[in-house]
C-alpha cells in the first residue's frame, strides 16, 4: 500500500567502500517520520528528487513516485558535500553507469 511522504531534508553518509549515499529524511502522512535510502546519487538525480517534494512509498519505506504536480516553489536539490562527512578529507567523483562520489581516505570508516 502506497503512502505519501514529504522529504524535510537530504542527507548524506559514508557506507563500507567510501561511498556517498543520499539518505531522504521524510514525514508521512499519519505524521511518523523516518529516513528512506536513495539507492546512489544517480538515482536522486535521474528522479529530480528535491527537498520538499512529496513523494509515494511502498511498504519497505522505498520511494516508488515523486509527485513533481504537487512540488512546492521553494523544493530544491540537496547540497552535495565535496568533503568526507565522515572524516573531512576530499571526495572523488566517479562516474560509469552510475554516478558516485567517494572518499578517498581508506581509513575513512575505521576512524
Amino acid at each position: 500500500m502506497a503512502e505519501k511522504a514529504l522529504i524535510e531534508d537530504i542527507v548524506f553518509a559514508v557506507v563500507e567502500g567510501g561511498a556517498l549515499v543520499p539518505y531522504a529524511e521524510v514525514m508521512k502522512e499519519n505524521g511518523t517520520a523516518g529516513y528512506v535510502r536513495i539507492a546512489n546519487l544517480t538515482t536522486l538525480l535521474k528522479n529530480d528528487i528535491r527537498i520538499g517534494d512529496y513523494v509515494q512509498l511502498d511498504g519497505l519505506m522505498k520511494i516508488t513516485n515523486t509527485l513533481k504536480h504537487l512540488r512546492q516553489i521553494d523544493a530544491h536539490l540537496p547540497w552535495i558535500p565535496v568533503d568526507c562527512p565522515c572524516c573531512g578529507h576530499e571526495m572523488l567523483i566517479e562516474h560509469s553507469r552510475t554516478l558516485v562520489i567517494r572518499c578517498v581516505n581508506d581509513g575513512c570508516l575505521k576512524e
